[in-house]
């Protein structure tokens, strides 16, 4: 049932009115990722400007170039990454897409259970995952992780201090259906080692 206003127009008031194109919360989120992806393009393309146009290069033609060029590349990374995850979804079909999704979610569920498991390490965060999760160590995980890449050639995670100062023993595991069970028992073995 529509409301009419006491005018008679039967047009809401502008405070009440939908900001933009689209209609109420949708058009804002829109907006919001809109934005979210402007951001990194715009930065990018300023600090190429700023770069091929100092000293005058600008004005000679080079630096338009310079930038022309530039976007190519870009259109053809863009178009590459694009065919590759066609191809791949094309390949992979409805079936084999849910079979990476359950092995990347059991995969997950095991390493983040031996992990776990271990004396000084512990999962701090319950909420459902998928392919990462947070692992608190027993010391520093900058530390740790560099030491068993250097003894296990592992890259065992990322530590999360450089983004988490408050956080130095935290670091991100990522588990996905390439890595096999032997893989990860040999991180949890590391672990295990370096602590």
């Amino acid at each position: 049932m529509s409301r009419f206003i006491a005018d008679g127009t039967g047009r809401l008031p502008r405070s009440r009115r939908s900001r933009g194109s689209g209609s109420g919360r949708r058009s804002g989120s829109v907006r919001a990722i809109g934005r979210a992806l402007h951001f990194p393009f715009t930065g990018t393309a300023r600090g190429i400007r700023k770069a091929t146009h100092a000293h005058g290069a600008g004005e000679s033609g080079l630096g338009r170039l310079i930038e022309l060029h530039a976007v190519n590349g870009a259109g053809d990374v863009m178009i590459t990454v694009a065919l590759a995850s066609t191809v791949y979804l094309e390949t992979m079909g409805r079936q084999g897409l849910q079979e990476v999704a359950r092995q990347c979610a059991q995969k997950t569920a095991y390493a983040a259970k031996r992990i776990s498991e271990l004396d000084g390490f512990s999962v701090p965060f319950t909420a459902p995952r998928f392919n990462e999760f947070v692992v608190r160590g027993p010391s520093d995980a900058k530390s740790l992780l560099k030491r068993i890449a250097a003894e296990d050639q592992i890259t065992a995670g990322f530590a999360l201090s450089r983004y988490f100062a408050d956080r130095p023993n935290d670091f991100l595991v990522c588990v996905t259906e390439v890595n096999s069970r032997e893989q990860i028992d040999s991180l949890v073995a590391a672990l295990q080692n370096a602590n």
